[in-house]
Parts: C-alpha cells; sequence; structure tokens
C-alpha cells in the first residue's frame, strides 16, 4: 500500500523519521493544531494583535447594540458573519465589518445612512475605523522570517510547517471518524 503521509520532514538536516501521528500533539480545543509544547504559531506582531482585539472588543458590542435595537435590518447585513474573534482570525472578520460602515455611508438606502450616523454618533467615526485598519496593515506587513529571534528557530518553523500539511491532508483524505480521533482531530 503507498504511504498517504510521509514519515521524514523533507530537506530536513537528518533523515531520522518523525514521531508517529498517533504520538503527536493533538489539536487544541478549537480545532488548530498546536506545537508540540501546547504552544500556538508563534506571534509576529503581538502588540498590534493585542490591539485589534481591544478594538475589536470595544466596538462590535456599540455596532451590535446599536444596530440591533435601532436598524434590525441593517444589523442583519452588517453583521453577517461577524463575530467576535481572537488572535490572527480578527485579520477575516475585522476587514468584513470596517468595510460595512463605507457601504451604509454610500448607500442609497436612507436607513442604511442614518444607520451609519447613529454610528458615528456613538463614536465610530472615521478615525476609528482608519485606526483599526492601521493595526491590520501592521499584522499584514509583520516579518514573516526569522522566527529564531523568539528562539523557536528554523528547524521547529520546518517541523510546524510538515505537520500543519500533513494535519489537514490527514483531515481530508481519512473518513473513519474512529481513527480521526485517535489522531487527535475529533472528539
Amino acid at each position: 500500500m503507498p504511504q498517504l503521509f510521509p514519515t521524514t520532514l523533507a530537506g530536513a538536516a537528518t533523515d531520522e523519521p518523525l514521531p508517529s501521528p498517533a504520538s503527536s500533539t493533538p489539536a487544541a480545543r478549537d480545532g488548530s493544531p498546536t506545537l508540540p509544547d501546547n504552544s500556538p504559531p508563534p506571534t509576529r506582531a503581538p502588540e498590534a494583535i493585542h490591539d485589534l482585539d481591544a478594538w475589536e472588543n470595544r466596538w462590535l458590542p456599540i455596532i451590535e447594540a446599536t444596530l440591533q435595537r435601532r436598524f434590525p435590518e441593517v444589523a442583519k447585513k452588517v453583521l453577517l458573519n461577524i463575530r467576535r474573534a481572537r488572535d490572527f482570525e480578527l485579520l477575516l472578520t475585522l476587514p468584513l465589518l470596517l468595510d460595512r460602515p463605507d457601504q451604509l455611508e454610500r448607500s442609497k438606502v436612507e436607513t442604511e445612512r442614518r444607520a451609519r450616523a447613529e454610528l458615528a454618533k456613538r463614536g465610530l467615526t472615521k478615525a476609528e475605523v482608519a485606526q483599526a485598519r492601521r493595526f491590520i496593515s501592521q499584522l499584514q506587513h509583520a516579518p514573516t522570517e526569522g522566527a529564531g529571534a523568539i528562539g523557536r528557530g528554523p528547524a521547529l518553523d520546518a517541523l510546524w510547517a510538515w505537520y500543519l500539511e500533513w494535519s489537514k491532508t490527514a483531515r481530508a483524505t481519512i473518513a473513519e471518524r474512529r481513527l480521526l480521533r485517535v489522531l487527535g482531530f475529533s472528539k
């Protein structure tokens, strides 16, 4: 039977096999894989993530409360696929949320323009939105190389990349839930 997953890391300094998948660290509670020491992947811009998370924690509840009470139909549109996020997931959800007030402002529907004006009265000004965009830009332009600067090194980065590839392939190709459970991919 052909081997589905390599047992060695391509391009590694040694040809010693990696630990078997069953003994590797299981996925975190949220389903994302973790490093062998149970720490998340290295963060490159912790200050920007913290600032972005603080911005979201402040403004998302205000946007939700204001729109849901005063403009429920607009709230459905603005808050579609938006939920509280953490860490780098913010880079997926927050740009959507930041684009939507601009869309309300340019809308031809009077109710949507009034909803944007109400958000501005609550403090969600163009300057506030621009500040969040700056945080996102900092994260998008953060260095992606040099994990060794925080003590991880290229070997662990290569191992992490291999693990991510392996785990995604395993989830996509293994249909038997019992086996996925043994591998640590489901409960």
